[in-house]
């Protein structure tokens, strides 16, 4: 994949995400390579270049199906691509040529070319809240009830910190302790292994923040900045605390804070209750599970006459 770097670089553009990156995918290409077998496809002519960070998941011994690098932690999916639609519909012509089920989750961009080619459902939401929409005070205003919890935190002797992804101790502690919980996502050390490692890599776009009381965490909010976003990707706090919702509270102050900077702030897939009262607006996201055969088809009617771009 190092060989794509430049060309990966050129192709990421305002309408994507970090999970588009190329520091994202080759990150999880190599960390996941034992469960997802990177299948990359580059596309190029004089006149375009497109790139599917696609994957094969081993289902099981004997079934294998097409899906995107990330395995389950990347929110949002998509395609990389510029110029003619030839191009693109090249790259994915290659990748149904594999004859194997596609399934992934979770699209932002459902009117894109391939996209609307295939059928798709509604997967969840993702709550933001643009920071040109509200001022810290009004938010502020808006949450009084929040605000005096926080202020009862800090009476208890809790301190708000900030972190970079630099320090890897620290995300080491958030995500064994996060993966301590019952039934979590991150009980397996290859996804605690890969977020150590992006967040290490994306060095100051990656904050932590967090609520300590003498040296020990009792909340942390792992986010990255991504353009003008700050995207709110993990949250832990010690379950000792629970009555007093540090995590909910830290999740007010880090959005709090975003504004004073002039941040949109994105609260990420799922639409619980504690994001929806801090949320604006919701992005509706949507899922793709098709055949083989719907694939081929998808991929030959891409450049079919007569279709939007």
């Amino acid at each position: 994949m190092e060989s794509l770097r430049s060309v990966w670089e050129s192709l990421w553009n305002s309408e994507l995400t970090l999970f588009q990156s190329f520091r994202w995918n080759a990150l999880a290409a190599k960390i996941f390579a034992q469960r997802q077998e990177p299948y990359v496809i580059f596309a190029e002519s004089d006149s375009g270049a497109a790139i599917l960070p696609a994957a094969i998941d081993r289902i099981d011994r004997k079934r294998r199906q097409i899906s995107f690098l990330g395995e389950t932690l990347f929110d949002y999916r998509d395609y990389l691509a510029q110029g003619a639609i030839e191009v693109l519909q090249a790259a994915w012509a290659t990748l149904a040529a594999l004859q194997l089920r596609f399934q992934i989750v979770a699209l932002r961009r459902p009117e894109a070319r391939v996209w609307n080619e295939l059928p798709k459902s509604p997967y969840a939401g993702a709550p933001y809240l643009l920071g040109s929409s509200m001022t810290p005070e009004d938010f502020a205003a808006s949450h009084t009830r929040k605000g005096s919890r926080l202020r009862r935190l800090f009476r208890m002797g809790i301190e708000f910190r900030s972190y970079t992804g630099q320090d890897a101790k620290l995300l080491e502690e958030v995500y064994r302790c996060k993966g301590a919980q019952n039934g979590a996502l991150f009980a397996d050390h290859l996804r605690r292994d890969f977020m150590c490692s992006v967040a290490q890599a994306e060095g100051s776009n990656c904050e932590v923040f967090t609520f300590e009381k003498e040296s020990r965490i009792v909340a942390a909010l792992v986010t990255f900045r991504d353009g003008n976003y700050r995207r709110l990707y993990t949250t832990y706090y010690d379950h000792q605390w629970a009555r007093y919702s540090p995590g909910v509270e830290l999740i007010f102050e880090t959005t709090r804070r975003s504004l004073q900077e002039g941040l949109d702030i994105d609260f990420m897939t799922g639409e619980q209750g504690y994001k929806m009262r801090i949320a604006t607006a919701v992005a509706p996201l949507y899922q793709v599970e098709v055949s083989a055969e719907r694939l081929r088809q998808a991929a030959a009617g891409i450049a079919a006459p007569g279709r939007a771009a």
